[in-house]
């Protein structure tokens, strides 16, 4: 009796994935999937991970900078040698 070998049944859903026309996006993905020993969807899932995990909006980021521009005027201001 002959077994046929088949396929492997992947887990998980699948979509279709369209790139721009001429673009060279598909192969710097495969070229940093083979940099960090990755197949090329799973360096398409950690990367979507990635940017789905960082938090803050530009405002929020913003706030930041200036809280920290504050600070360091103040310590500016207190290193400076009085007159």
């Amino acid at each position: 009796m002959v077994r046929l070998k088949l396929p492997r049944k992947r887990e998980g859903d699948q979509i279709l994935l369209r790139f721009p026309e001429g673009s060279d996006l598909r192969s710097k993905l495969q070229t940093a999937a083979e940099k960090d020993g990755r197949t090329t969807t799973a360096e398409i899932v950690h990367r979507l991970e990635q940017s789905l995990e960082r938090t803050g909006s530009p405002d929020d980021v913003l706030e930041v900078v200036l809280r920290i521009e504050r600070q360091l005027q103040k310590l500016i201001s207190a290193s400076e040698p009085r007159r």
